[in-house]
């Protein structure tokens, strides 16, 4: 994110304006359908994708109660698909899990089909520390606060989805090991 990018976070939060403001006439935000590679990243997929492929189990799933499915491997993310909605539709939303094993401006699924995830990573401390709003995400509600929740409210599209990564919903914040695995991978994910 530029500096612009980040300044004008900054102001908008202040002013508090989010809620009807046009976020894609700032800057624009990545789409579960993108992105279109050039031959060296597609063989470069390629390549990572037949190393992956020998050793490639099925996922393994979250328990029934937990929201949370293992992360398995080092340069394993989730990133959160902010399904389509407008105005104060209930915030909805699907974790998706990727690797950063390549050094590219994309990430990985890990689903087993390569396909490249680009993401535009969130990072903040707005407001209290006050988990008084909600997400769903595939059946389960997370808690969040009321400043992510307001900044998602003004990314989301109403005709496709958006992927971010938000520290806050994408890392187990309750699994310690996770989050301690997690840390070091803060440099790939921005």
């Amino acid at each position: 994110m530029s500096a612009n990018d980040t300044q004008f976070f900054k102001q908008s939060l202040r002013s508090e304006y989010w809620i009807n403001f046009n976020v894609d006439k700032k800057f624009s935000l990545a789409g579960v359908d993108e992105p279109e590679l050039d031959s060296e990243d597609k063989e470069l997929v390629r390549t990572w994708a037949s190393t992956k492929g020998a050793t490639k189990t099925a996922p393994v799933q979250a328990q029934p109660s937990s929201l949370y499915r293992p992360i398995l491997d080092p340069f394993e993310i989730r990133v959160l698909e902010i399904l389509p909605g407008t105005g104060d539709d209930r915030l909805r939303g699907r974790l998706r899990h990727c690797s950063l094993e390549l050094k590219a401006s994309f990430a990985l699924a890990v689903d087993g089909s390569a396909t490249p995830m680009v993401y535009t990573a969130l990072s903040y401390t707005w407001g209290p520390n006050v988990f008084d709003e909600a997400i769903e995400c595939e059946g389960h509600v997370k808690n969040i606060t009321k400043s992510l929740a307001v900044a998602l409210r003004a990314f989301r599209q109403e005709d496709r989805s958006v992927v971010m990564w938000i520290d806050q919903i994408c890392i187990n914040q309750g699994d310690n090991e996770e989050k301690a695995q997690q840390i070091p991978l803060m440099s790939r994910i921005y």
